[in-house]
């Protein structure tokens, strides 16, 4: 017999009343006797809840249940608010991250603003001897002027 038609049949008729095909089986697979077992324990346990009494209302028992269940539908409904708003924080992070990645990628190196050719005049001692000052020039040290060309050569023309 497969396993399911004799725990079908432990749940139906019980362990006790089992055929002979299916009491064999039992005896044999661990897993349906364990799920027999488990079972037994579990209609033990109802059988046993049914024959407790009913436990008496005390008064303004209906209020504190009342209460107590409005108070855990406010914490609820505050704690998924909270994560409304941090989750929208999250997605507009994101996308602003995201969105200044990709113009970063797209946006060209060079432009308007940032030529191939940078010239830098850096201040020598002759141009700081032209302006008043109270120092002597030869007391500034030497600055080197940095100065970057391209351009290309044409071949004379014939």
């Amino acid at each position: 017999m497969r396993c399911a038609k004799v725990q079908r049949a432990v749940e139906e008729a019980g362990e006790a009343q089992l055929s002979g095909p299916a009491r064999r089986h039992l005896e044999a697979c661990t897993a349906c006797q364990n799920y027999a077992r488990e079972f037994g324990r579990l209609t033990t346990g109802f059988r046993l809840l049914g024959q407790e009494n009913e436990p008496e209302l005390s008064w303004g028992f209906s209020e504190r249940v009342l209460r107590r269940l409005r108070d855990e539908v406010r914490a609820r409904e505050s704690s998924r608010q909270f994560l409304e708003a941090a989750g929208r924080r999250v997605v507009f992070a994101t996308l602003f991250l995201g969105l200044t990645l990709l113009m970063a990628m797209v946006l060209p190196a060079s432009g308007p603003v940032r030529h191939h050719t940078t010239v830098h005049y850096w201040p020598q001692t002759e141009a700081a001897a032209s302006e008043s000052s109270l120092l002597p020039v030869g007391n500034f040290p030497p600055v080197p002027a940095v100065v970057e060309t391209s351009f290309t050569l044409h071949a004379p023309r014939r």
